[in-house]
């Protein structure tokens, strides 16, 4: 049996969490936590301590970036790797100037392709096929 992996999205938008959850669902073998902004997510990452975080960048409450940046710093999920989604523009806004290590190291453009967010999720949970 495979291991089943637990995957935190993180997005504002019900449409964009709800095709998140189901490409990776139906997809991998995983069980898809949901947050809908920043703040929830820190609490759901810190609580259930997925094995990956997929994040979107424009967010109310806190944004992506700064959501980065406080999973970054804590002990307790600087470990968990991320994957940013995003347009380039809202990328280039929020990653210039930053320090290397202020910068996650996978993105997924929007709008996100099925196809797309299945290689890089396999990709950073070390999954083969």
């Amino acid at each position: 049996m495979s291991k089943m992996w637990k995957v935190l999205v993180v997005d504002d938008e019900a449409d964009c969490r709800n095709f998140a959850k189901s490409v990776l669902e139906s997809k991998l073998p995983a069980q898809v936590i949901i947050g809908k902004n920043g703040e929830e997510g820190l609490r759901l990452a810190r609580k259930e301590q997925p094995d990956l975080i997929v994040l979107d960048v424009m967010m109310p409450v806190k944004d992506g970036y700064d959501t980065f940046l406080e999973l970054h710093e804590d002990p307790q999920t600087s470990a968990i790797p991320v994957i940013m989604l995003s347009t380039l523009t809202e990328v280039r806004v929020h990653m210039e100037g930053r320090p290397i290590q202020e910068q996650p190291a996978h993105f997924v453009e929007k709008p996100v392709e099925p196809v797309v967010l299945l290689r890089v999720a396999r990709t950073v949970l070390g999954i083969n096929k």
